[in-house]
């Protein structure tokens, strides 16, 4: 728990809202360095598997908590951008806990399968 008052309403980064070329704090290291890199995407991702697993490993009351309470906070989330992209990963684990969460929330289900249908697994 950190007891600094966070003024800002993003506490975290990266953010979506602040491009990583814009923070100080995530600059280049001026540390020099020599030899060669690779980057390359993962071959075989399960970005949303262990989620969607743990919600069907619950029974009903369970899941209804869980779903109880994941909506109480993003239920808050006032950028629906964010609130419907967070509630596509959740029907990307599974489609029932997506749609519980969506109707929870009063989003938009429609929104929340498209966003779930650009993304990878």
């Amino acid at each position: 728990m950190s007891l600094i008052e966070q003024t800002g309403d993003v506490n975290y980064q990266p953010s979506r809202r602040l491009d990583l070329a814009e923070d100080a704090q995530h600059r280049q290291a001026p540390l020099a360095l020599s030899g060669t890199t690779q980057q390359r995407g993962i071959e075989r991702t399960q970005n949303f598997a262990q989620a969607g697993d743990f919600y069907r490993s619950l029974d009903a009351g369970e899941r209804a908590n869980l779903i109880r309470n994941l909506a109480a906070d993003l239920g808050q989330v006032e950028d629906d951008d964010i609130k419907h992209t967070m509630l596509s990963f959740f029907y990307k684990a599974d489609e029932e806990y997506g749609r519980r969460i969506t109707e929870a929330v009063d989003g938009n289900l429609r929104t929340v399968r498209s966003l779930a249908g650009r993304l990878s697994n």
